[in-house]
């Protein structure tokens, strides 16, 4: 306030204490500045005239019956000031190194001594304790921890974000410290803290838990909580240590499934438009990282499945909050389907962390991974060998090397050529003809640049070589033709399938064909269709044909007739369209997707994935990249020729 500074440059966690303490929040810091502002002469003289317009007390608190009280150094005044109950509440915290807890004190006494600034709650937190985190409520949300001080990244402020992503009621605080790398005392000091702005459960033992978890700390209005022990100091004695209705008694001991979504995800569902505690828990997604436990999964598929039924009056844009909503609950029922404690996971607050630790947190935290299709960035750093089964994407098969090694193994696939970065085309390959009204540009950077790596570009042929050019500035790209035959009616969209994982495949009446549902991105609904044998055998042979995900096929002209050939295939649990989404649920609940067996089946999937990945790129890549080093071409049988071939008409 005596630098004039915003409201929003202020830490996150720095404004939800002064939110917490003294009770200046957003409007309260704009009314005070306004305030003393008012005072023209005075306040271009003196800005520390802004302390004398605080509040002079603290807010009432909320004690937890752990929490310690504390006394300072008293003087023969405040002595003689004291009742008998306060100062034998000072004579107990004064024999106690850390404190008298405060369960075996009068909590009118200590209210009293607080509200004088008499005495002060040690959060004390001990290696073997245990904590989760509850939705954050009242949680301020400013600006990230990258900028969000003067000086520089906040460090508290990134630690505390690292415990809301790491730690787990399975978890004590010694094993925490380990799984994060971070001293001991560094580490109290932030969950204390965290525990005091009621962003963080101390765990008690699971008998009181048992005995006590009627009893809820969010039945407590904001500073009431020593009011109504006031008013009955007995029912604060028998309280367990964790009193919350998000802390998930320990019956259910062992590592979660992770649902990964992206912020993108997330975004959609901070909208107001959806239900409340829709979006109280996507804050709580956002902000801490993951929303976990089996009640609050609970509640917010209930909230989901709610803001369906309100998106039914929604219009335009509007209408992809109901689809998502609509695709997140189906997954979250999904996966709760398999009797496996589950979490929500945001992408990037594991991307925000070093390699090393997002790797241990991963491996420590959760038995699977099921992310979400076509996340923006990287994938998350799991191990094939060792660490959770991951039903995601492997880094490699984010680049186009995915849909050279498909086209390859499946002797099927539109002509392609690739073009290194660094290049400059003067002509556009010679298969995009006049009838060619539009190219398909696939890039490699796409993983880098926040873009979803699997998604082509897609532009008119007439502008394309200037667009082309500019690609090839900064990264490689797998340039492929679009017949105009293909473009549908409405000139916007193409014939485009999207055929479900794991595969749910029957003979065709065709030879040589086989039949799948599939999604036509058209019509917007599904159909069957009808593709070659070879592709089936393809998958098998990559690894991928009872992964979870889908196969994207384009429909072409081959030898005078209409064929499907594919084009790309997305790793994770679809989320659009909803009917793709719906028909992945549905045909997963019908397996044991999450078992032993399952998962052992899904590694030894991608070790054949990875080695046909790194054996295709391997003789046409910078060592160390992924990046293609020369120009190679593609016929449609999935052939590598000269690129030569493509590049002189």
């Amino acid at each position: 306030m005596k630098e004039d500074n915003p409201y929003d440059s202020i830490p996150n966690f720095t404004a939800a204490d002064a939110l917490k303490v003294v009770g200046v929040g957003r409007n309260e810091y704009i009314a005070i500045m306004q305030q003393a502002k008012s005072k023209r002469l005075m306040w271009r003289v003196n800005k520390g005239l802004v302390r004398d317009l605080l509040p002079e007390r603290p807010k009432s608190v909320q004690p937890v019956p752990w929490w310690r009280v504390c006394v300072v150094n008293l003087g023969e005044v405040e002595f003689r000031t004291m009742s008998v109950a306060e100062a034998e509440v000072c004579r107990l915290a004064a024999n106690y190194a850390d404190g008298a807890p405060y369960k075996i004190l009068d909590p009118h006494a200590v209210f009293s001594l607080y509200m004088r600034e008499l005495v002060w709650f040690n959060i004390h937190i001990n290696p073997e304790d245990q904590v989760s985190i509850p939705p954050l409520e009242g949680f301020v949300s400013n600006k990230t921890s990258s900028v969000s001080s003067v000086d520089g990244i906040d460090p508290l402020e990134t630690l505390l974000y690292q415990i809301f992503v790491a730690a787990s009621e399975r978890v004590r605080v010694v094993e925490l410290a380990d799984i994060l790398n971070i001293p001991m005392h560094n580490l109290k000091v932030g969950i204390s803290m965290a525990c005091r702005l009621g962003f963080c459960n101390k765990l008690s033992s699971p008998e009181a838990s048992l005995s006590n978890s009627a009893q809820s700390a969010g039945d407590y209005s904001q500073g009431d909580m020593l009011q109504d022990a006031i008013s009955s100091p007995a029912s604060v004695q028998g309280e367990s240590e964790c009193a919350s209705p998000y802390n998930e008694l320990k019956t259910k001991i062992g590592k979660s499934v992770a649902f990964v979504v992206d912020s993108a995800v997330t975004g959609y569902l901070m909208m107001g438009a959806l239900t409340p505690e829709v979006k109280k828990h996507s804050v709580t997604l956002f902000e801490g990282g993951r929303v976990y436990g089996a009640s609050v999964i609970n509640e917010l598929i209930d909230g989901l499945q709610s803001s369906v039924e309100i998106s039914k009056d929604f219009e335009g844009e509007m209408l992809n909050l109901g689809a998502t909503a609509a695709s997140m609950a189906a997954v979250l029922k999904c996966l709760q389907s398999q009797n496996r404690p589950i979490e929500l996971l945001r992408k990037e607050s594991m991307e925000s962390l070093p390699l090393a630790k997002a790797e241990r947190i991963l491996s420590h935290s959760y038995d699977i991974i099921v992310p979400a299709a076509g996340l923006t960035g990287p994938s998350l750093p799991c191990s094939i060998s060792s660490g959770p089964a991951n039903f995601g994407a492997l880094p490699v098969s984010l680049t186009p090397w995915m849909n050279i090694a498909l086209y390859k193994h499946g002797g099927l696939g539109p002509k392609s050529l690739i073009i290194p970065a660094g290049n400059r085309l003067h002509d556009l390959p010679n298969f995009i003809s006049d009838t060619n009204s539009a190219v398909m540009l696939w890039r490699w950077d796409g993983m880098k640049t926040g873009l979803k790596a699997e998604d082509p570009l897609i532009i008119s042929s007439r502008c394309s070589l200037a667009i082309i050019n500019s690609l090839l500035t900064s990264t490689a790209v797998l340039i492929q033709p679009v017949d105009g035959e293909n473009i549908q009616n409405d000139g916007n969209s193409l014939a485009i399938v999207h055929v479900p994982l794991p595969l749910s495949i029957q003979e065709s009446s065709k030879q040589g064909m086989v039949t799948s549902p599939a999604f036509s991105a058209h019509h917007g609904e599904m159909t069957e269709v009808h593709f070659h044998s070879n592709i089936q055998r393809a998958m098998d042979e990559m690894g991928i044909s009872q992964s979870i995900g889908c196969v994207q096929f384009m429909r072409m002209k081959r030898n005078g007739s209409w064929t499907w050939v594919p084009l790309g295939v997305w790793l994770g649990i679809p989320l659009s369209p909803v009917s793709l989404c719906l028909h992945v649920c549905d045909t997963l609940e019908k397996m044991e997707f999450l078992s032993h067996e399952s998962c052992e089946q899904q590694r030894r999937g991608q070790s054949k994935l990875q080695q046909i990945l790194d054996d295709i790129a391997d003789s046409h890549i910078q060592p160390g990249q992924h990046l293609p080093m020369q120009c190679i071409g593609l016929d449609e049988s999935g052939t590598f020729v000269h690129a030569d071939t493509f590049l002189h008409r």
